[in-house]
């Protein structure tokens, strides 16, 4: 009988082989153990009838001792299903995850050699940029960073200060590609960004070296809102010059989720206090101007709506919310919160949404200058839709003063959202992303940690 059970997991084997069946799931495992009792109920009936046949005095006897012998011989042969049947890999926890990005993320520092960047890509060794590295510092320093790695943090960062360019006309910062000549507003809302992140970590630098950071990020966050449109009331555009047609939708979101963050992070919040808070309430308001019915548009004129722009839009205004409803003019919050609710109320996660990507046309990142020559090439930006509906969601599953209702919707949506990064086949996808993707899905996925 054993035998018949070992010939017959090796078909099952063959055949998952062959057909891809996977034998690890459950109803399989139950099937097998049923075949298992219905052949020792069956032996036990016909070596009963056999035995009663001769000893027709002593049939209890008999019954009560196959019934034992039976018994004992089917709690020895159940357990051998493990060994013919592969058991289900446990899939790996959130915490996990997040782990293991995290370290991803710092082999790419390490591919790059003794630059302290991290490279633009996990496999190749390609070369570091500061966007890039930015971004990584960003996702590291918000989740579980574990302390002892600081060496490497301001490695980090010593780098992306080295990269600051003076282009002239163009200003202060940093350049998205070399040649170019007018900085990315973008790029130093990152920057800023990640140095907050590194305050609020507490384990980077010495507290004789936080007033030095501190005046630092004070002086990125003065020149993000210097880039502040007046021409528009209020937008942002990629570059320092301000046009009627320059404000772009990422790059006010970027402008104001930098200030916002400034305005909420310790010691740099006591130094500003209010002073950019007309930067912000002016950038919301521009930015509620960008059409947004079902999702926001790249840019004013532009036809195509973004998920994930529009998710990361929500997102920093939520933060703003949080932190003081009043910097939204009026009608402003109220419009926020309806976009909000409606595209929260309405959405469904879809099979590996993390896998999702969106781009901008070249014409909706291009500036041109009134005489028709670019000062702005093409420039292509891509939005992740995962990492931004999980951070929204994330923030609003712990919303004070949020309706239960949407609340408990949000905190449904981020489980199941949560759940996909688990599964074998989006480890495997993001070993093979480049390095920006893996740090902004690792920012929404530590987004709900508190």
């Amino acid at each position: 009988m054993l035998g018949a059970l070992a010939k017959a997991a090796d078909i099952f084997n063959s055949i998952r082989k062959l057909y891809g069946m996977d034998l690890s799931a459950p109803y399989i495992r139950v099937g097998v153990i049923a075949m298992i009792v219905l052949i020792h109920f069956a032996c036990g009936v016909v070596f009963y009838r056999q035995a009663a046949r001769k000893l027709h005095w002593r049939r209890w006897l008999i019954a009560s001792g196959i019934a034992i012998v039976l018994a004992a011989f089917l709690w020895r042969t159940i357990p051998l299903v493990n060994d013919y049947l592969p058991s289900r890999p446990q899939l790996p926890s959130v915490a996990d995850v997040e782990i293991s990005w995290t370290q991803q993320l710092f082999d790419t520092q390490t591919d790059t050699g003794a630059s302290g960047g991290f490279g633009t890509a996990q496999t190749g060794n390609h070369p570091p940029d500061a966007w890039t590295s930015a971004q990584a510092l960003n996702a590291i320093l918000r989740g579980r960073y574990k302390s002892g790695r600081s060496a490497e943090i301001q490695k980090a960062f010593t780098y992306i200060n080295d990269g600051k360019v003076n282009v002239g006309v163009g200003g202060y910062g940093w350049v998205a590609q070399s040649g170019d000549q007018w900085p990315r507003t973008e790029i130093t809302a990152w920057v800023a960004l990640a140095y907050l992140s590194s305050l609020r970590s507490g384990d980077v630098w010495v507290p004789k070296e936080t007033p030095k950071i501190c005046d630092r990020v004070i002086n990125l966050l003065t020149d993000i809102a210097g880039r502040q449109n007046p021409a528009t009331g209020g937008g942002w555009g990629p570059t320092t010059l301000s046009l009627p047609n320059s404000d772009r939708t990422y790059s006010s979101v970027m402008a104001l989720w930098s200030l916002i963050e400034g305005r909420r992070t310790d010691p740099v919040a006591k130094i500003i206090g209010s002073r950019f808070d007309n930067n912000i309430r002016n950038g919301i308001a521009a930015l509620m101007n960008v059409p947004h019915e079902g999702g926001w548009l790249a840019r004013i004129g532009s036809s195509e709506t973004h998920h994930g722009l529009t998710f990361q839009a929500l997102y920093v205004l939520s933060l703003i919310a949080a932190c003081d409803p009043h910097l939204f003019k009026m009608n402003n919050l109220e419009d926020f919160e309806n976009q909000r609710r409606t595209l929260v109320t309405g959405m469904v996660v879809s099979p590996a949404a993390y896998q999702m990507l969106e781009r901008t046309s070249g014409d909706d990142q291009t500036v041109k200058l009134p005489d028709g020559r670019n000062i702005q090439e093409p420039f292509y930006v891509t939005f992740f839709p995962f990492p931004w509906s999980l951070a929204l969601l994330h923030h609003m599953a712990h919303e004070q003063g949020l309706e239960h209702r949407l609340q408990s919707k949000a905190s449904e949506l981020a489980y199941e959202l949560e759940q996909q990064v688990r599964s074998p086949e989006a480890i495997a996808y993001f070993r093979k992303v480049d390095t920006y993707e893996l740090a902004e899905n690792l920012i929404g996925l530590e987004s709900g940690e508190k």
